[in-house]
Order: C-alpha cells, then sequence, then structure tokens
C-alpha cells in the first residue's frame, strides 16, 4: 500500500480482502443468436445495400459488447458497409463534379463553334 503524507491511497479494500473482478452482463443463447443473425444480414446487406449494412453492423456489434460476446460477422459488416458507403458516395460527387465540368465546357464551346470534340469527345450543337 502507498501512503501520501501519512494517508493510504490505492486500493480501498482492506489488506487480506479478495479483490473482485467486475463481471460483464452474460447475454442469454437466444440474444447471441439474434446477435449472430443481425450480424450475418449486415455482412450480406454490406454489399446490397451498403449503408443498411453499416447500421445493421453497428447496432450488431453494440449488442455484442453490451452481452459480454463477440461477433466477427457484424463488425465484418459494419466495416465494410462503411467502406462500400464512402465508395459510394465519392464516385457520385466525382460523377456530378465530372458532369458539371463537361457540360459547362459544352455550353461554351457551342457559343464558340457548332461542332467540335471536347476531352475526346465529338459534339454537335443545334
Amino acid at each position: 500500500m502507498t501512503l501520501l503524507n501519512g494517508e493510504p491511497i490505492g486500493d480501498p479494500t482492506p489488506s487480506g480482502a479478495p479483490s473482485v473482478a467486475p463481471q460483464h452482463p452474460v447475454a442469454s443463447t437466444q440474444s447471441q443468436q439474434v446477435g449472430l443473425v443481425v450480424g450475418i444480414m449486415s455482412l450480406v446487406f454490406a454489399f446490397a445495400f451498403p449503408l443498411a449494412g453499416a447500421i445493421l453492423g453497428g447496432v450488431a456489434v453494440a449488442q455484442a459488447r453490451r452481452g459480454g460476446y463477440g461477433n466477427p460477422l457484424a463488425l465484418a459488416g459494419l466495416i465494410l458497409g462503411t467502406v462500400f458507403t464512402v465508395v459510394i458516395v465519392a464516385v457520385v460527387v466525382a460523377s456530378l463534379v465530372l458532369g458539371v465540368g463537361f457540360f459547362t465546357e459544352l455550353v461554351g464551346a457551342c457559343q464558340d463553334s457548332p461542332e467540335g470534340t471536347i476531352w475526346g469527345i465529338p459534339y454537335t450543337c443545334n
């Protein structure tokens, strides 16, 4: 035991008394099965509907942590769903930016000449 100014600090249990480790709640078998099913669903949904897979994976991982057991399928669904969602959002944003840039350039080119090419793509303005 450590003393600070003559006062004991640290473990408040009296010496000789066994310290008890905190107990994690134990999930029921039915709860674990439901968590496993949601984890599998999150993994499947991560490929078909990534945002739904990420949400289901997050719910299943949180349920597993509260229950004191691991759910690697839910974690995989959470990670893949999140990564695929970010990739899809990036592709959509890039497509919009490139599309707006192409359209702006096409409008400017049509004012200059009725036929030509932009980015290697032939155009004809009416």
